[in-house]
C-alpha cells in the first residue's frame, strides 16, 4: 500500500496541474452553456408574459430551463471546488520533500490520503458527464 502512495505523491503535482487546466476549461464550456440557458429562460419569460392565453407548452420549457440551469450550477461548483483542491495539491507538492522511503511522514499521509480522494472526485466527476452526456445526446 505505501508504494502506491508513494507513487502518487511523487506524481500528484503534475496530475494536479493538468487536471487544473482541464478543470478550468470545463468550467468555462458549463458557463457558456449555463449563460445560453440562461438567455432562452429569459427569452421564454417575455413570450409567457406577452401571450393573452397561457401556454402549457412555454411553461414547460421555462421548468425545463430552470432544471437544467440547477443541475449545470451544481456540476460546476463540484468543478470549482475541484481545481481549488488541484491548486492546494500543486502547491504543497513544490513544498513537499521527495518520497523516497517506505516511512511516511504524518505530512506526507496526509498529502496521500488528500490525493486519493481528489483522483476519486475527479474520476466521478468523469462518471457524471459520460451520464450527462448519454442522456442529453439519446434521441
Amino acid at each position: 500500500m505505501n508504494e502506491i502512495l508513494i507513487k502518487i505523491l511523487n506524481n500528484i503535482g503534475t496530475f494536479a496541474i493538468t487536471m487544473f487546466g482541464v478543470e478550468i476549461t470545463i468550467f468555462t464550456v458549463i458557463y457558456s452553456f449555463i449563460v445560453s440557458k440562461r438567455a432562452y429562460f429569459k427569452a421564454i419569460n417575455h413570450d409567457i408574459k406577452i401571450q393573452k392565453t397561457s401556454s402549457t407548452y412555454l411553461h414547460t420549457e421555462r421548468k425545463f430551463s430552470v432544471g437544467y440551469i440547477r443541475t449545470l450550477k451544481r456540476i460546476n461548483k463540484f468543478v470549482l471546488i475541484l481545481a481549488a483542491i488541484s491548486l492546494i495539491l500543486y502547491g504543497w507538492s513544490l513544498f513537499a520533500m521527495p518520497v523516497e522511503e517506505d516511512n511516511l511522514s504524518i505530512p506526507q499521509l496526509i498529502l496521500a490520503c488528500i490525493s486519493v480522494v481528489y483522483i476519486i472526485s475527479t474520476l466521478t466527476l468523469l462518471v457524471i458527464y459520460i451520464i450527462r452526456y448519454f442522456k442529453e445526446v439519446k434521441f
